[in-house]
């Protein structure tokens, strides 16, 4: 069974919210062969498909290479609205005759609308979707061991991504830094497997790694590394942690609890959304690194 991605996207949002919705979103028909958009244009929106199906397309120095094709639910083109460029990552063109639904990007959408709750509900159900999608691409890393710690080939603290390059544009102290800044030793677990989602945190120094403990034998998934968020997947999907989370270095952090979240949510919603649209950013940088393009 092919899940509808569509019903994903749009969960939760009231009836009020999806009729302003309606009347800023777009059906779009393209014609077997043509483009709905290419790699290297400017990305202002998130694409339904409703009919008909849609090849993914990525350049090569000589022609197009066909990496995925995707049929009716799908969704697409939201990972052009989250990388940094802010340009797509990869070219989009109908197989057959095509009937797409065009959303604009949340956060325009939410100024469109004069509802940020709208714009906050969006990005959250989208950033359970890329989840889903983290899940899938995962692939097991060798691991190796340095000084009794494991270690991840090519790790360097002061080469660290991710965050860094968000957190300009977030909300002066929106973590409380201040206030909640905790320590945790070298191979010491932040969160297990299975634990109830009762927050995210954000990573300030060192690096973690995230493990599968539901088969007979612990499978590496990934890594991540400060400054970065982690354990948003499991709170935003409404879900037990679906990994281990273990300090593959001594780690600082912070936990940004959900009441925390809540209570923003309810007393800064544009807050609210520029955290959570980090989240969503932060959860492409893993997918794309994982899947190695």
């Amino acid at each position: 069974m092919v899940t509808d991605e569509r019903v994903q996207l749009l969960k939760g949002l009231s009836a009020r919210q999806m009729e302003l919705i309606r009347h800023c979103r777009c059906y779009r028909q393209f014609a077997a062969g043509e483009y709905v958009f290419r790699e290297g244009d400017p990305a202002y929106s998130i694409f339904m498909v409703v009919s008909g199906s849609v090849a993914i397309l990525r350049r090569t120095l000589k022609t197009e290479v066909e990496i995925a094709r995707i049929g009716e639910g799908a969704v697409f083109g939201e990972m052009g609205i989250l990388i940094d460029t802010g340009q797509r990552n990869a070219s989009a063109r109908a197989v057959d005759s095509v009937t797409l639904l065009e959303i604009p990007n949340p956060i325009e959408l939410s100024k469109q609308l004069g509802d940020t709750h709208a714009g906050i509900k969006l990005v959250e159900n989208l950033l359970c979707l890329l989840a889903a999608r983290l899940r899938a691409r995962n692939r097991p890393e060798a691991a190796r061991v340095k000084d009794g710690i494991p270690y991840i080939e090519g790790y360097e603290p002061d080469s660290a991504k991710g965050l860094a390059e968000i957190e300009p544009h977030l909300p002066k102290g929106w973590f409380g830094i201040a206030r909640n800044r905790r320590k945790l030793a070298a191979l010491s677990y932040l969160c297990r497997q299975g634990d109830a989602s009762d927050g995210f945190y954000y990573i300030h120094e060192g690096a973690l790694e995230a493990i599968d403990e539901s088969a007979p034998q612990p499978r590496r998934l990934g890594h991540l590394e400060a400054p970065t968020i982690a354990g948003e997947v499991g709170y935003f999907a409404g879900e037990p942690r679906g990994a281990s989370l273990r300090a593959l270095t001594e780690i600082e952090y912070t936990h940004f609890s959900g009441a925390d979240y809540e209570k923003l949510k309810a007393k800064n919603p544009d807050d609210a959304l520029k955290i959570i649209f980090a989240a969503a950013q932060l959860t492409v940088h893993l997918i794309l690194r994982l899947s190695n393009v």
